[in-house]
């Protein structure tokens, strides 16, 4: 066989394949979640959990990332959040593990916490992006589902009134950062007892102190660089 019959062979066997490859249709893009996931933010790196259900995210702003996480309830995803991990400082990329156990993400949160707040115009030491693992404890209660409050027999009222139900599993406190200000230090106190009109004469009204704290806050000026809340 000649090199010209070889080449014409080849174009005969190829030419099916190139004409099915012309005639099939691509699949169609739309947006995912349009105004809810996507809107008008500048939002990237999503990653869904293992089932399906959870989403993280980054959302950017001008000069600065975080991590927020929406939900999959009864076919719908839910407002986007910033996620519990996320916030205090510049995280985003964020990648469930396969098993779903566990998230890992790029942060520029210092390896060592910081025990008191920089100087003005002072570095941060160890300002760099490293990656971070969250691990997933628990089973979450996701957004729409219905829990029960039982009545037992202790409970002896005709009725009762339910403020707030808050089923947050939060960790310990932290400890107060050095030189930083917290409306216990400005005289405000934690007690079980009314303070709004309370005939009680064990009732503290710490309005005065929270509001004194508040004016300290306000007059000091933050250190360049230390911390800036998340535009979201």
């Amino acid at each position: 066989m000649s090199v010209l019959s070889r080449i014409a062979a080849v174009l005969v066997l190829c030419a099916p394949v190139s004409l099915l490859a012309q005639s099939a249709s691509l699949p169609a893009v739309e947006l995912f979640a349009p105004d809810v996931i996507s809107g008008p933010a500048n939002d990237g790196s999503p990653t869904f959990s293992p089932d399906g259900k959870m989403l993280f995210f980054t959302r950017y702003a001008a000069h600065w990332s975080v991590i927020v996480e929406s939900h999959l309830v009864s076919g719908a995803w839910s407002e986007p959040e910033v996620a519990p991990f996320s916030g205090a400082w510049p995280d985003s990329s964020p990648a469930w593990s396969p098993d779903g156990k566990y998230v890992v993400f790029v942060s520029t949160r210092p390896k060592v916490p910081l025990k008191e707040m920089q100087k003005p115009g002072e570095a941060i030491p160890g300002l760099v992006s490293n990656l971070w693992r969250v691990d997933r404890t628990g089973a979450p209660i996701a957004p729409g589902s219905t829990f029960y409050l039982q009545k037992d027999a202790s409970n002896t009222a005709a009725f009762y009134y339910i403020d707030v139900v808050d089923v947050e599993d939060p960790p310990a406190p932290r400890t107060q950062p050095a030189n930083s200000i917290s409306i216990t230090s400005c005289g405000a106190v934690a007690n079980k007892n009314p303070t709004n009109g309370s005939a009680d004469p064990d009732a503290v009204d710490s309005t005065a102190a929270i509001q004194d704290c508040i004016n300290q806050a306000q007059s000091q000026k933050r250190p360049y660089g230390y911390r800036k809340e998340p535009s979201i």
